[in-house]
């Protein structure tokens, strides 16, 4: 599905990002156009940093995996967004480190006042004190394991970790395994937990944890051959990309406009 098109009278090149179309996209939406959401907010970044990078760029939305596989294979030239892996590497071209678009954390949602709402409750924390997973804790308490979305970086590091509920659900399937006590949270990023947890029918329900799981850079990455061959222009995005990303948590970001 055509997300929008921004046309650039004098631009250089054309190419087309992918966009997950996913379950959960629609709680973001909080303003009449979607700019005041974290997908707003970036997406109005993209546009900006692509002018100066002279380049006129489509967005289209299909499933995460979908999205990975039309890079890769070259029929779309880049996606947004993911977190650099090695094995990722070898499949994407990623800029510098320094060069990411934002910092995202990957908090878990619970059940409100349940064994692991360590902020509504004095029960022990299963984070650190810099907010981490403390993970030999939470196994000495998990009781049905955590989920995460497939396909996504926190869902292979629980699987990792031995810490993967057998479960494997969406987001609205897993909300209500962790009312019914069957799942002990599911992680995702915190702009969209945040988001989730806030309807009217969720928020006396699950709540988010202040502490994560992961905490990562977050990249625009593109198809390999289309970076060799367009060394210069990709590389100038990716530095208008960083430039011009906000400075702040996202999830903090999208907070204080939503409060105004």
């Amino acid at each position: 599905m055509l997300l929008g098109i921004c046309e650039i009278a004098q631009a250089n090149k054309k190419i087309e990002l992918c966009i997950e179309n996913n379950d959960y996209k629609p709680y973001l939406q909080a303003g009449p156009n979607g700019q005041d959401n974290v997908e707003g907010i970036l997406i109005d970044i993209v546009v900006k940093s692509a002018q100066q990078a002279d380049l006129q760029v489509k967005f289209v939305r299909f499933p995460w995996l979908r999205c990975q596989s039309l890079v890769k294979s070259g029929e779309l030239q880049g996606l947004l967004l993911m977190i650099k892996t090695p094995e990722r590497q070898t499949e994407f071209a990623f800029p510098d480190d320094p060069q990411y678009m934002y910092q995202n954390e990957y908090p878990i949602i619970v059940k409100k006042n349940g064994p692991f709402d360590t902020v509504e409750t004095n029960t022990p924390s299963i984070f650190y004190q810099d907010n981490s997973l403390n993970i030999n804790t939470y196994r000495t308490r998990v009781v049905s394991g955590l989920s995460a979305p497939f396909g996504y970086v926190a869902y292979q590091f629980l699987q990792q970790q031995n810490l993967l509920s057998p479960v494997n659900a969406d987001l609205k399937t897993a909300a209500k395994l962790i009312e019914n006590g069957r799942l002990d949270g599911y992680v995702i990023a915190r702009s969209f937990a945040d988001a989730f947890v806030k309807q009217p029918d969720v928020s006396e329900k699950l709540s988010v944890t202040s502490g994560f799981v992961l905490k990562s850079n977050v990249y625009a990455p593109f198809n390999l051959d289309y970076y060799q061959k367009n060394k210069t222009i990709v590389s100038a995005f990716w530095q208008a990309l960083h430039e011009n990303r906000p400075h702040k948590e996202l999830s903090y970001l999208v907070k204080n406009q939503n409060d105004k």
